[in-house]
């Protein structure tokens, strides 16, 4: 049986703040239906936009890894972003549960271009005028 290692972070993400129990949940039951091993989490440091436990723990190494989001990772802040995804082996699976998501390096790249490219189109309503 192949090992899921897992991340999760006790910060809000994308307008959410799941606690990490909720996470795991997410998590171990994801693992289940995947048939994988489960792996306790690597929590993350409370501290916003930090990601050392994530670069400390996954980097260079083929894994499978999952969160519950994909928007867990800096997807707007591209040096950030780039900085935290260079260092993950090319053929390490990403696994986002919510977005029912599995991308490797070069994937995840790509994903977040897409996203952005796409974010771009979406309305901002924050300039509307009530009447």
């Amino acid at each position: 049986m192949k090992k899921l290692f897992t991340y999760t972070v006790p910060r809000p993400f994308s307008g959410y703040n799941i606690p990490i129990a909720i996470q795991s949940c997410f998590l171990r039951d994801y693992a289940s239906k995947k048939k994988m091993l489960f792996s306790l989490p690597v929590t993350e440091i409370v501290k916003k936009d930090t990601y050392s436990m994530f670069k400390k723990n996954f980097k260079k190494k083929k894994i499978s890894l999952a969160m519950t989001s994909i928007f867990i990772l800096p997807i707007k802040n591209e040096k950030k972003f780039n900085n935290l995804i260079k260092d993950l082996n090319d053929q390490t699976n990403l696994h986002f549960v919510l977005e029912n998501l599995i991308l490797n390096k070069k994937g995840i790249f790509k994903w977040r271009k897409d996203y952005l490219e796409l974010n771009k189109l979406s309305k901002n309503y924050n300039s509307v005028k009530q009447i």
